[in-house]
């Protein structure tokens, strides 16, 4: 089975243009570092085997951080936060416990006021990822501060509420989504779905059926599809299939079989029957759908999730290095 391939595009808008999306958007490379502790400690290793040469650079920012003797210091180092001086920041974050959780609303909302752009990133990146390990007492920070963040703080609390399962915020994520979905100079709403697939909200199911059927794709389409797409697509999958070239078919091929193996054989063809004109089914079309059926449920639950890792499990161990670099 061949391996999936990194794109060119960043937001197709045809069929054709599958083949040619980039990488995953900055929501899903977010997620993937922060999936969990494991997640997270496969990123802090890879950054360190070029320690050395990072050293030179960031051997001072380590230090400065390291001396924090307030949460107000340490909120004031952010800058310094880059390279190996990140996880020093969120190990000295640690230190200071809850009383970090209590002011982190008001620093969120001083990112507003920072006149570069490339600072406001910074300092929403590192305080919503520390949001992510202070589990329900930082999603209560994130709720509270989500409207004042902007879109690109929103699509990265939306991943992190979704991971820390804050079923409460399944409608303000919704609700976002609605909002940034008509950006279409940006890819901000695939945090939003992330978030209501890691919910298991089943709204997610219903927004991915209407982008396929829209024909409106995108990096994570199939990934997501595999995920929580349910029966109404497996048929705009397989119609997808004859208009790839024949090594992207396996991509919404893979995304069927997810589907068919979580709804199960009975409804798989069901699904697919009730597609067909009546007449077609009396006169043996019957036995090419179930054919079909069994054709997807034969790759296993460990051939889609390896398929599709990224999104099942984050990032490769033994290539983490290079996917962190090539992105």
């Amino acid at each position: 089975m061949p391996r999936q391939k990194k794109r060119i595009s960043k937001r197709p808008a045809s069929a054709s243009d599958i083949q040619r999306s980039a990488v995953p958007s900055a929501a899903t490379i977010f997620r993937a570092k922060i999936l969990d502790a494991m997640s997270y400690e496969m990123v802090v290793k890879a950054t360190s085997k070029i320690k050395p040469l990072l050293w030179v650079r960031d051997g001072s920012n380590v230090t400065a951080i390291r001396s924090a003797g307030s949460v107000d210091e340490l909120f004031d180092k952010i800058p310094l936060a880059y390279g190996l001086a990140l996880d020093a920041w969120h190990l000295r974050a640690r230190d200071f416990g809850d009383e970090l959780v209590s002011l982190a609303g008001e620093y969120f909302k001083e990112a507003l006021t920072l006149k570069d752009e490339n600072e406001q990133t910074q300092r929403y990146e590192i305080l919503i990822t520390e949001m992510r390990w202070r589990g329900q007492a930082g999603a209560k920070v994130l709720i509270d501060v989500f409207n004042s963040l902007n879109d690109y703080g929103k699509c990265l609390a939306s991943v992190v509420l979704g991971l820390i399962g804050t079923v409460q915020s399944a409608d303000l994520i919704w609700n976002y989504y609605q909002e940034v979905n008509k950006v279409r100079s940006e890819n901000y709403f695939v945090g939003a779905l992330w978030s209501l697939i890691d919910l298991k909200d089943k709204r997610a199911a219903d927004l991915l059926y209407q982008r396929i059927i829209q024909q409106n794709y995108f990096y994570e389409l199939m990934g997501f599809l595999a995920l929580a797409g349910d029966s109404r697509s497996l048929v705009p999958l397989l119609v997808l299939v004859p208009e790839l070239d024949e090594d992207q078919r396996w991509e919404p091929l893979m995304a069927a079989s997810a589907i068919a193996l979580r709804i199960g054989r009975a409804a798989t063809v069901e699904e697919f029957s009730s597609r067909m004109p009546k007449d077609e089914r009396e006169v043996g079309e019957g036995k090419a759908v179930e054919d079909m059926a069994d054709l997807l449920l034969s790759n296993s639950k460990q051939d889609i999730e390896q398929y599709f890792q990224i999104y099942y499990s984050g990032f490769n161990p033994e290539t983490i290095s290079q996917e962190l670099f090539d992105i």
